[in-house]
């Protein structure tokens, strides 16, 4: 009965010219032209002849349909629907929506097979390109705030109006340009932004604006972006454009003047490096590769450091979590010794005297057990003032304990830091000053051993 309705409609309207017509026409057309239809030939030439249309006709409507279900606005209904229809209206959910796709929040992967695909109907999909957050759904929806105090709504609503396609940065999304060009880039426009901040700290002027990003410096050159679209002109992108270009780079006058202080940064060069078989190569260098020793210290508390004395009657045990960072890759005995001695030094510079030292480590062989690792384990005594050293192995396999979980969060905190783009971490030194003060590093570490 459908079918023959159907039937029906067409015949009455496909010899029509008026709009209403060929509206009707086009409706029809792109409701029957559904995935499992005009992915086949010979389906899409059987309804053709049951509806008695063309298959050319049909065609027309599958394109039709495939406009609407991959056009923005195809996407915001998808947000719409989430939400209830009497907290939030269109317009702070159209806000909420654009918001999300900002370029300081979020951006388009590096795969172009990154495709979120979602439900909107029986039979009914919507596609996207999926987007990566750059911080944090907490980090954005403080910024919300802080740039639409007016809009009142909290942060569960806000982020049920998330676009389908933006989510969380995960591991495999660290895929990234490593070439000569865009390393020094990025070094030279964080320069320029820490030299634009204190002038701006000295000057006081308001007219220029200090950038978060290379993306938004470079959005600020160019035409605004379509309702339609959130791609620039390939023309304005070319500057070919009349309308846009460097000239709407404002500067202040300290930039401009080239006696003032110079900025240096970052410069990669090509260098030699010895391989195998006494040969050379011409080789860049860009990432280096960070040691990371964590260090388990259980110790007696000390009244003048602690505020908290402990006696043999009464203990009181302090837990510390030690971190080495080094760019020392081979992590052998002489690492361990060194981190034997900054342990040491450590202890002696909040007076808390110790006599007999209790080592548990596990059984790597180059950092503990060989007969080098047993020479300094005879002269440590004697090279940190121990009356007495103890060294206990775990059984193979048996070794994991805090120390990994606190290695393993400094270490996720920095990729997912690289990942967003908020830091960039090169070496030993900039892994350092990621990390952050001591308090707040073990506030955290605590909150999140608890958890």
């Amino acid at each position: 009965m459908a079918i023959r309705n159907i039937q029906d409609v067409i015949t009455s309207v496909k010899h029509k010219r008026n709009g209403e017509a060929k509206a009707a026409l086009n409706i029809l057309t792109s409701s029957v032209s559904g995935e499992n239809i005009s992915d086949r030939k010979r389906a899409t030439k059987s309804l053709a002849n049951i509806l008695g249309v063309n298959s050319r006709t049909l065609q027309k409507g599958k394109k039709s349909r495939t406009k609407v279900l991959h056009s923005e606005h195809s996407l915001f209904l998808y947000t719409t629907r989430k939400t209830r229809s009497d907290a939030l209206t269109e317009r702070t959910k159209r806000i909420v929506h654009d918001f999300w796709l900002q370029s300081n929040v979020s951006r388009p992967t590096n795969n172009k097979n990154d495709i979120k695909r979602v439900r909107i109907s029986p039979n009914v999909y919507s596609s996207h390109s999926c987007y990566i957050l750059e911080k944090t759904q907490t980090e954005v929806f403080l910024q919300f705030k802080n740039e639409y105090p007016d809009e009142k709504m909290g942060q569960r609503a806000f982020e049920k109006c998330k676009p389908y396609f933006v989510r969380t940065a995960q591991f495999k999304d660290k895929v990234t340009c490593c070439c000569r060009q865009n390393v020094e880039m990025r070094s030279l426009f964080k320069s320029c932004m820490q030299f634009r901040k204190r002038l701006l700290s000295r000057e006081g002027c308001s007219e220029v604006k200090l950038y978060e990003s290379l993306s938004e410096l470079v959005d600020d050159t160019l035409c605004t972006r379509s309702a339609n679209t959130h791609q620039h002109k390939i023309s304005c992108l070319d500057r070919l454009c009349s309308e846009c270009g460097v000239c709407k780079f404002s500067m202040l006058p300290g930039e401009l003047d080239e006696s003032d202080v110079q900025i240096s940064w970052e410069r990669y060069e090509y260098k030699n490096v010895k391989v195998k078989g006494d040969k050379m190569i011409r080789k860049l260098v860009l990432k280096l590769e960070v040691s990371l020793h964590v260090t388990i210290l259980h110790r007696h508390s000390v009244l003048e450091y602690d505020g908290k004395d402990s006696t043999a009657e009464e203990p009181n045990i302090i837990t510390e979590q030690f971190f080495v960072i080094s760019p020392d890759q081979k992590h052998d005995h002489h690492y361990t010794h060194c981190v034997q001695n900054l342990v040491s030094e450590y202890l002696k510079s909040i007076n808390c005297e110790i006599s007999v030292m209790h080592e548990f480590t596990d059984g790597c062989s180059s950092q503990y057990k060989s007969r080098h690792c047993m020479g300094d384990v005879s002269y440590s005594c004697s090279d940190f003032g121990y009356a007495k050293i103890l060294r206990n192995y775990f059984e193979t396999s048996h070794a994991r304990g805090p120390q990994d979980a606190a290695g393993g969060f400094i270490k996720k905190q920095a990729d997912l830091a690289v990942i967003r783009g908020t830091h960039v971490i090169q070496s030993s030194s900039d892994l350092f000053d990621f990390c952050p003060p001591r308090q707040t590093l073990l506030n955290v570490l605590d909150e999140f051993f608890d958890m």
